[in-house]
């Protein structure tokens, strides 16, 4: 499982990994591996970025180059 728009979408709210793992409740280091498809993220995770992000997890894991925001 690929996760390119992760790293993208932080970078495009001005979020910083740090920020963004505080707020999953895991390490730098683990979302580091995320971002980079060194280790793969859990789908709770995954759904959790998404919701973070308003946009879908197709999205996420450049399945569509749609956003497809999400409205909660």
């Amino acid at each position: 499982m690929k996760h390119y728009n992760v790293a993208a979408e932080r970078t495009r709210i001005g979020m910083t990994q740090e920020q963004l793992a505080s707020e999953l409740g895991c390490t730098v280091k683990t979302l580091g591996k995320w971002e980079k498809d060194i280790s793969t993220m859990p789908g709770k995770t995954l759904s959790d970025v998404a919701s973070i992000f308003s946009c879908s997890v197709d999205y996420l894991l450049d399945k569509t180059e749609e956003r497809k925001e999400l409205h909660v």
